[in-house]
């Protein structure tokens, strides 16, 4: 039997967090969210992660907290988060470590086929359905 992934969904809102980690539920990974960097960090310190998805606005610098997830050796596959409209996020993003860049709003199926891209292995499911904001 397949181990189920789990991915971390750290983003700047609270109900953004919890989109991802619906839209990662109907994927068939495993997902803890974090709002924070700070968060974040608490759970990587006590957590191994198969991989992540990490909103921009968290930075995109050396420092940041996609750079740092993306130099831990279990992680397997980064996906970064941001604005539909910043067509110098995604270049930004890649450079920063991210596998690859997803414009809000998420749907499961937009991240279902980019976690598969990326390296993912999410347990078999019916065909994703577009999972909406509240």
């Amino acid at each position: 039997m397949q181990r189920v992934e789990t991915v971390l969904a750290i983003e700047v809102e609270p109900e953004h967090a919890s989109h991802l980690a619906r839209c990662l539920a109907v994927t068939g990974l495993a997902c803890r969210a974090a709002a924070s960097a700070t968060e974040a960090l608490r759970l990587l310190r006590s957590e191994i992660f198969d991989g992540a998805v990490v909103a921009v606005e968290l930075g995109l610098d050396e420092a940041s907290i996609l750079a740092r997830i993306s130099r831990l050796p279990a992680t397997r596959f980064l996906l970064a988060t941001g604005p539909a409209d910043d067509l110098d996020m995604e270049r930004r993003a890649r450079a920063a470590g991210a596998n690859a860049y997803l414009p809000r709003p998420v749907d499961a199926e937009m991240l279902a086929t980019s976690l598969a891209h990326a390296g993912a292995n999410p347990a078999p499911r019916a065909p994703p359905a577009r999972v909406g904001r509240r």
